[in-house]
């Protein structure tokens, strides 16, 4: 169980004598995104002989790279996180689909360039104007955190998909917004106006 940041509360696994891999996968399913940084999967108090398999498994289609550190500190084996999420805008104006690095649906809240959604992300639906406002979830995402800020855009989300993660779901603005898709998030559904 990692925490969101390196320096927090992480289980790691203590392997008490000598480790031998034997080129083993370590599987990585990440609720939520993880902070930049090195996190101890497991620790030895033995000598260690072989490798794990370098490629970390069960993660994809996030913005950040995730890989195995098995010899910068003596004894442990570290998951090393590099990028971040991004923050992104609902801007789409020709597709109604909310995927997983397809469509350029979305504009970076910081550069304003059109991109990609991928796992981790954090994602808003607010008053831009002429966005199509029928969000279609093809397949499960995992957004970072989810804000509908809307006065006059009322959002529908629909589709087979859903919306899962440990994240926060934040319903601010007048507007209505319709939730047609089944969700598993674990986290907090905040709705300080509007209706949902």
């Amino acid at each position: 169980n990692l925490g969101s940041e390196p320096a927090g509360t992480n289980d790691a696994i203590v392997v008490n004598g000598d480790l031998s891999p034997g080129g083993s996968p370590i599987y990585v399913l990440p609720l939520a995104p993880l902070g930049t940084g090195s996190y101890p999967l497991l620790t030895y108090t033995g000598s260690k002989s072989g490798s794990f398999d370098p490629v970390v498994r069960g993660v994809s289609q996030l913005r950040q790279s995730l890989s195995l550190d098995e010899t910068g500190t003596p004894q442990q084996v570290n998951l090393v996180v590099a990028g971040l999420p991004a923050g992104l805008v609902w801007n789409a104006v020709g597709s109604t689909n909310w995927d997983i690095g397809s469509s350029f649906n979305w504009m970076d809240e910081v550069t304003f360039l059109p991109e990609q959604y991928y796992q981790g992300d954090r994602v808003r639906f607010d008053d831009a104007p002429g966005v199509l406002t029928t969000v279609h979830l093809d397949g499960p995402v995992m957004p970072g955190a989810v804000t509908v800020a809307a006065e006059t855009n009322a959002f529908v989300f629909s589709g087979p998909g859903g919306i899962g993660g440990a994240l926060t779901f934040t319903k601010a603005g007048t507007n209505v917004l319709t939730v047609s898709v089944t969700n598993s998030y674990a986290g907090s559904t905040i709705i300080s106006n509007g209706t949902v």
